[in-house]
């Protein structure tokens, strides 16, 4: 979250439907991922767009983000659960086997 080009980044692959790793990610997610992770699409003449940042681009469906956390027990807001889907590694494999059942 750190890195000056993440807007320039994100923005390249949401438009090409490629993956984006976010690592070290703090407990307070940054405003501009926002839409994003709530899924704020809109439909503008058969195409589908996403405001990033200021500006509304194109949406590829194929687009995939990722973020991680070096934090042993991060307390995120409440919504951000509602949002993400949050997986647990430093679990046994059982315990993550039902967390991703679950």
């Amino acid at each position: 979250m750190n890195d000056p080009k993440i807007l320039t980044n994100l923005e390249f692959c949401i438009k090409q439907g490629s993956y984006l790793l976010i690592e070290d990610m703090p407990e307070t997610i940054d405003p501009i991922l926002e839409p994003i992770l709530t899924n704020q699409f809109v439909d503008i003449q058969g195409w589908r767009q996403i405001r990033c940042g200021d500006q509304m681009i194109d949406y590829d469906s194929n687009f995939k983000l990722y973020m991680t956390t070096k934090m042993n027990n991060p307390h995120f807001l409440p919504e951000v659960f509602i949002w993400v889907t949050i997986i647990n590694f430093t679990v046994t494999e059982s315990g993550l086997s039902e967390q991703l059942l679950s």
